[in-house]
């Protein structure tokens, strides 16, 4: 079974960037984090849904 990794402060840090100080907001950068991270995070979260039906 292979571990499932998040990468919750750096998730925790862009959402407070982009609440807090949003006026230094690059969207060019926004949209390269997802593209890069989103697809690998959806499927980490896919398997842990699938780890918890199975509960």
């Amino acid at each position: 079974m292979s571990t499932l990794i998040f990468a919750w402060s750096e998730i925790r840090a862009l959402r407070n960037v982009i609440a807090h100080d949003y006026a230094s907001v690059k969207p060019e950068r926004v949209w390269s984090t997802i593209q890069r991270d989103l697809p690998d995070l959806l499927g980490q979260i896919r398997q842990l849904i699938q780890r918890l039906e199975k509960v």
